[in-house]
């Protein structure tokens, strides 16, 4: 008997323990996410997550998925201990960068429906 309860005591391990609180997040969001799909008040999808125009591969499939991916390596390498300042950057970087890119471009595309309303006047 001791020496069973000794074998489960090993699992007690701040490691273990920050596996399953990362596991039990990850869980979570999935329900939370299946539970708005589910729901009748809004017509949210998953798919809208990824798609532009109901076609896949367009760019915010491309960011959406870079995000998941990189998330799950940011939560990973962070459990595993290896995180540094470097990868933190990069990630922050690339999110912050696409950010201000989009906003550019929707700041050109309002420019010019501007200018397209002042010349039919």
């Amino acid at each position: 008997m001791i020496d069973t309860l000794k074998d489960w005591l090993v699992f007690g391990t701040w490691s273990n323990i920050g596996n399953v609180i990362a596991l039990l997040v990850l869980v979570a969001a999935v329900i939370g996410f299946v539970r708005a799909v589910a729901s009748s008040e809004n017509d949210f999808s998953l798919l809208d997550l990824f798609t532009e125009g109901g076609k896949l591969g367009g760019s915010k499939m491309r960011m959406n998925g870079a995000w998941l991916v990189s998330t799950w390596a940011f939560i990973y390498i962070t459990l595993k201990g290896t995180l540094t300042e470097w990868y933190v950057a990069a990630y922050l970087t690339a999110f912050v960068f696409d950010r201000f890119n989009s906003r550019k471009g929707v700041k050109q595309e309002v420019m010019e429906e501007l200018k397209k309303s002042e010349g039919e006047k």
